[in-house]
C-alpha cells in the first residue's frame, strides 16, 4: 500500500528531473551552437531520449528554451494575487520582484539558468521573436488581474501600464543578461529601476 501511495510522486519526480535535464541540454547545445542551429533532435539525443518523449514534454524548440520565462510568469502572478489589495500596480511589482530574488526557490543555480536564458534570447532574433509573441498572452493576463484588483473590467489603461511594465522588465533582464556574471543585486536593481522609471510616469490605482 505504501508502495502504491509513493509510486505516483516518484514518477512526478522522475518527470521533473527529465524536464530539467531537457531544459539543461537545450541551454548548453544552443550555447555551443547558437539557438538557430540547435534542433530538438540534438536536444533529446543529448538526453538520451526520443524526439517523440522531447515533445511530450515540451512542443517546441523555443518552448524548452524560455520554460523559465512560463515559471518565472506562474509565480508572478502567484504573488500579484496575495500583494495587499490597496496597492498601486507598480508598486506591488517592484516588491514582488525583490522577494522572488531574495526567495530560497532562487537559488544561484536557478539564477543562473534564468541568466543564461536571457543571453540566448539577447543573442538570437529567432528566439527573441518567439519571446515576444508570448508576451501578449502574458501581458493580457497580467493586465486582467491588475483590472481585477480594482474591481474593473479590464481595458486600455490597464493594458497600456501591463505592456509598459512587461517591456521596462524585458530590457532590465536584458541589460542583466549582458553581464559577465548572474548577478543577484544587479538584477534586482536593474528591475526596480526600470520599474521605478515608470512609475514616476505611469503609476496608478485607478485609471
Amino acid at each position: 500500500m505504501s508502495t502504491q501511495a509513493a509510486s505516483p510522486g516518484l514518477r512526478e519526480r522522475k518527470k521533473s528531473t527529465l524536464r530539467a535535464r531537457l531544459i539543461e541540454a537545450a541551454l548548453e547545445l544552443c550555447e555551443e551552437a547558437g539557438y538557430e542551429a540547435t534542433t530538438v533532435g540534438q536536444i533529446s539525443q543529448r538526453v538520451g531520449v526520443s524526439t517523440r518523449t522531447f515533445n511530450r514534454y515540451f512542443a517546441t524548440k523555443d518552448e524548452v528554451v524560455l520554460a523559465h520565462e512560463d515559471q518565472v510568469m506562474d509565480e508572478l502572478v502567484a504573488a500579484l494575487e496575495a500583494r495587499p489589495p490597496g496597492e498601486s500596480p507598480l508598486t506591488a511589482l517592484r516588491g514582488i520582484f525583490r522577494d522572488l530574488l531574495d526567495d530560497s526557490r532562487w537559488n544561484d543555480a536557478r539564477l543562473r539558468r534564468f541568466w543564461r536564458a536571457e543571453a540566448l534570447i539577447r543573442d538570437s532574433p529567432e528566439l527573441m521573436g518567439a519571446n515576444f509573441a508570448r508576451w501578449e498572452g502574458r501581458k493580457e493576463r497580467l493586465a486582467r488581474l491588475f483590472a481585477a484588483r480594482s474591481g474593473q473590467v479590464v481595458g486600455f489603461e490597464w493594458r497600456l501600464l501591463a505592456s509598459v511594465a512587461f517591456t521596462a522588465i524585458g530590457i532590465a533582464l536584458s541589460e542583466w543578461a549582458g553581464l559577465p556574471a548572474p548577478d543577484r543585486v544587479a538584477c534586482a536593481r536593474l528591475i526596480d529601476a526600470a520599474l521605478g522609471r515608470v512609475a514616476r510616469g505611469l503609476d496608478h490605482t485607478r485609471p
